[in-house]
């Protein structure tokens, strides 16, 4: 099981690069410029002595990517100082965990996804809570352990798409792929191989 300090230390080096990540398609410099700026929050949360990762069932009427597994997050607003701000209003909104009580650790790579949002991932910890669904954004919120997605044997090759080079993670009969499995891919090579 992944320790405490481990998380602390690998991420604490962890410096974004400026060049965002995409699981799928290749992007220009004209893409990236007409992008609409998102972030999510990668909460870690301590559940029976072992790290978990909260995730979100999307509600299947939403417009975008309804009924997928996302993290916490969506469009900056223009209220919003920086994409960190973003991340913690939108969690606070979604599955109502109180900005204050979000320690953010690191803020990983860029990700561009589905060719339209430029979305930058934030993990922090957070304690315990008591969540407050939206049901217009969220139909379910679930955690999954992080040793999951630290385990090479459970990042699998999709190939739903024929132009599409991404991987997933099947947990539980929830299946993570697209945006939200890049990201965790990111935060599993940081963990893993970062010094």
């Amino acid at each position: 099981m992944i320790e405490i300090e481990t998380i602390r230390k690998k991420l604490k080096n962890c410096t974004p690069q400026s060049v965002p990540e995409t699981y799928r398609h290749p992007y220009s410099a004209e893409d990236i410029a007409r992008a609409i700026p998102a972030a999510v929050l990668v909460a870690l949360q301590l559940r029976n002595d072992i790290w978990h990762v909260l995730l979100t069932k999307r509600s299947t009427t939403l417009e975008d990517h309804p009924g997928q597994i996302s993290f916490a997050g969506g469009r900056q607003d223009s209220s919003d100082t920086d994409s960190r701000e973003t991340a913690l209003r939108e969690a606070e909104e979604e599955i109502g965990l109180p900005r204050h009580q979000v320690e953010i650790l690191a803020t990983l790579n860029p990700h561009f996804i589905a060719r339209k949002y430029l979305v930058t991932p934030h993990v922090g910890l957070v304690g315990t809570f008591t969540p407050k669904i939206d049901p217009i954004e969220v139909e379910e919120l679930f955690s999954a352990p992080l040793d999951f997605f630290l385990d090479d044997q459970n990042c699998t090759p999709d190939q739903r798409y024929p132009d599409y080079d991404g991987y997933q993670f099947d947990y539980k009969g929830m299946n993570i792929w697209g945006g939200t499995a890049s990201i965790l891919l990111n935060l599993k090579n940081i963990l893993k191989n970062a010094t």
